[in-house]
């Protein structure tokens, strides 16, 4: 009866463990939004933000390829937040891919108004295009 007691501890301390272990890696996770230097440290199946700074890390680098796949991926995990749509489109931009980036920005600036690069870029194509009401429009948003 003892061993018995003893293993359920045992299981109980491991369950412990294991829960710690994923707390500690989501807040590397969310920690990696603002420092994006952590974002290595998060293991590739917990990514979330740190996935969006790999991303930005590899656009910044001019690896269009690699920004791709990770700008992909991180569609895949964070599909709604228009920021993430944004990195998909300059990482399209990046890997010389100027249609495909056109339709993220515009999927971007339809999704979310805080997206600033989307609605800046929004903005100037309207205010191009000699569409105020739209241009009015983002660049309300921009203040906003």
């Amino acid at each position: 009866m003892r061993a018995g007691a003893m293993i359920k501890g045992m299981a109980w301390y491991a369950a412990l463990c294991a829960v710690a272990i994923i707390a500690i890696f989501a807040q590397i996770d969310r920690h990696a939004r603002f420092e994006p230097g952590s974002a290595v440290l998060v293991p590739a199946p917990m990514r979330g933000f740190a996935q969006q700074q790999l991303a930005v890390q590899a656009i910044a680098g001019g690896d269009g390829e690699a920004g791709i796949m990770l700008a992909t991926e991180l569609l895949r995990r964070r599909p709604l937040p228009a920021e993430n749509i944004t990195v998909f489109a300059q990482a399209s931009t990046v890997a010389g891919d100027p249609e495909q980036a056109v339709r993220a920005i515009v999927l971007s600036a339809g999704r979310g108004w805080r997206d600033l690069v989307a609605q800046e870029i929004t903005a100037e194509v309207a205010l191009a295009d000699g569409d105020y009401a739209v241009a009015a429009d983002r660049i309300a948003a921009l203040w906003a």
